[in-house]
């Protein structure tokens, strides 16, 4: 028997979240206050949706992972440190660190330095750097944001840090805005070896534009979900794009639905979401409105390397 529940009330502008043993967080790409426009709390904070979750059970927010702007969380399956995107022009990246073995419980919330950059969206292809992490003192931001806490203490900007994911022992995440054409970057952050690389960026919008939400591929590759905001400068409108770990990418998927207004033409609903069945047979992604729709496409896979 199929059924379906609400599973998470009372948030805001959730976002794209992330998969745990556990169960699904579900992010607030939000950091507004209680008391500003209507709100009747502080909004920002990650929640943990559990299986075993009952109806009337209330709530659960991660408060130890701190309250900022965030999209996406992935977790490092052998330290269980989580890394975490922010979603804004001024975005930074940021990892908690757990001071147990319970990822949700207490721990250290820290922000993405590179050695020489404040600012990683002028990079380009094969540009890397050194990493450290800097402590967000007040993760909760009680007064100033996360993100100007962590660029006062020297933490680079990422434009507008999206998708992110774990593949090979390494994190990959999205800037979808970042890059010389501000129209995307893809980067690999590798532990231990504390460097960050630009794997990808955007330099011709017709084979990758705007890289919005990120999943690894039964294969071991990447799937890029795009979040075009125009169709300008090559674009064509929203695909789902492969990503190679060494940076070749193949078309998957096209939303050929585009909006006209006039002369203008915009490129119709963004890919979001897209996660594949436990069995790796079938790909779910949403497509946002107009359509609001999620699809499922069977596999199985073989080829999605």
């Amino acid at each position: 028997m199929r059924r379906t529940t609400a599973a998470l009330l009372g948030t805001e502008l959730n976002c794209a979240g992330g998969r745990f043993d556990q169960g699904w967080v579900s992010c607030e790409e939000t950091d507004g206050r209680a008391s500003t426009d209507g709100r009747r709390h502080d909004h920002g904070w990650a929640f943990l949706v559990r299986l075993d979750r009952k109806p009337d059970d209330p709530p659960e927010r991660v408060t130890s992972w701190g309250r900022f702007k965030r999209e996406g969380v992935v977790m490092d399956p052998t330290t269980r440190v989580v890394y975490m995107t922010e979603d804004d022009e001024n975005g930074r990246i940021y990892r908690f660190v757990p001071s147990t073995d319970d990822p949700f419980g207490p721990g250290s919330l820290q922000a993405l330095v590179v050695d020489g950059h404040t600012d990683t969206s002028p990079w380009k292809a094969g540009d890397k750097g050194a990493v450290s992490w800097v402590e967000v003192a007040d993760p909760g931001a009680s007064g100033a944001t996360c993100r100007e806490q962590a660029a006062k203490a020297g933490a680079a900007r990422v434009f507008r840090g999206e998708g992110v994911t774990w593949l090979d022992g390494s994190v990959w995440f999205t800037a979808t805005q970042g890059g010389p054409a501000n129209a995307g970057q893809l980067f690999r952050y590798t532990p231990g070896k504390e460097e960050l690389e630009a794997v990808v960026v955007v330099e011709d919008r017709a084979v990758l534009s705007m890289p919005d939400n990120l999943v690894a591929t039964p294969g071991g590759g990447l799937l890029v979900a795009e979040d075009n905001y125009d169709a300008k400068d090559g674009c064509r409108g929203q695909f789902l794009r492969l990503v190679t770990p060494d940076g070749q990418i193949t078309d998957l998927a096209f939303n050929r639905h585009a909006e006209h207004d006039g002369e203008e033409v915009r490129p119709g609903a963004e890919f979001a979401g897209p996660c594949f069945s436990p069995d790796k047979t079938v790909l779910f992604v949403n497509l946002q409105g107009p359509e609001d729709v999620t699809v499922a496409i069977t596999g199985p896979w073989p080829w999605l390397a």
